[in-house]
């Protein structure tokens, strides 16, 4: 008779196993000085998959504290090869590894897959990223620093702020339509259609001018707080490039000016990471595609999506 519980569990326990050429690769790792450990990083509680001396897989759960305190003290003589998928925390946790003595491998979550079941657990994915880690073929990305990640979160910002203003001048612009008010884009044709109708309802002693007075001001005070933290940040990337040597020659190609050059310089990051341009512009998102007789040439199909 099928039992679906049996079956299941069977599965599972198969998946929890090394085959002979994952041990051969994880000896390696132990003959270069280093114990490989896979862990799926999370905010709280962490999955850690490693080999344990007895040859048997050790696979749990630890919290924060705990997994701190795994890394600070392992249960292992050597230092540690530890591998995790690229997600938010990774470049955190591949710096504070690294400080510790240890070794890190972060690996494209695409690379990872290839290692996991048809099932998802948290220990399935551990053990996933653990065989990812001793595999040499699978592909890893550098960690960034702490002042190129903090560039890449001021320029995340920059767009958000750009969006909210956005979103502001949508918001009043619709609500002056409501009102029988027609008016172009952009801030200035905004303020001055706003203007005339508030004009328009205090002419006509309108019983609405107190509640329009209380809608049109904060619009205009958010907008106005807005325009002046996008400039605070534009004032301080000039300042940036001037003063970065990297970001000055990125400025010297056609067409590229300060924001277009400070972007550039924080998306590369390692240059390492990318074995050539086309991969970069993959990257990047700029889908390049080969439009000559050698791979190295390469047109954008939108030339406007330049950064």
């Amino acid at each position: 008779m099928f039992n679906k519980q049996q079956w299941s569990y069977s599965i599972a326990g198969n998946s929890q196993k090394l085959n002979e050429g994952e041990l051969s690769l994880y000896s390696m790792f132990i003959s270069q000085g280093y114990v490989p450990v896979g862990v799926d990083l999370a905010a709280r509680v962490f999955q850690v998959c490693y080999l344990t001396d007895k040859q048997k897989i050790k696979n749990k759960a630890l919290s924060r504290e705990a997994f701190l305190d795994f890394l600070n003290n392992p249960p292992v003589s050597q230092p540690l090869m530890v591998g995790f998928e690229a997600c938010g925390g990774c470049n955190y946790w591949a710096r504070f590894i690294e400080n510790l003595g240890h070794k890190y491998r972060i690996m494209p979550a695409a690379s990872i897959r290839a290692f996991l079941g048809l099932q998802k657990t948290d220990k399935i994915d551990a053990l996933g990223i653990f065989k990812g880690t001793i595999c040499p073929s699978v592909r890893t990305i550098s960690a960034r620093n702490e002042e190129n990640q903090t560039l890449m979160n001021l320029l995340a910002a920059r767009e958000q702020l750009i969006k909210q203003q956005t979103q502001s001048l949508n918001a009043q612009r619709a609500m002056l339509y409501e009102l029988g008010e027609i008016c172009g884009e952009g801030a200035a044709k905004i303020d001055a259609a706003t203007d005339k109708l508030k004009l328009s309802l205090e002419e006509n002693h309108s019983e609405a001018i107190s509640n329009f007075r209380m809608i049109a001001e904060p619009f205009k005070a958010n907008r106005d707080a807005l325009e002046t933290q996008i400039k605070q940040i534009d004032l301080y990337l000039k300042q940036y490039a001037k003063n970065n040597k990297t970001v000055q020659n990125l400025m010297t190609i056609p067409g590229i000016g300060v924001l277009s050059a400070v972007t550039l310089y924080a998306v590369i990051g390692n240059p390492d990471d990318f074995p050539n341009s086309r991969h970069f512009a993959s990257f990047a998102g700029f889908a390049p595609r080969v439009s000559g007789t050698e791979t190295r040439n390469f047109v954008f199909r939108n030339k406007h999506d330049i950064l």
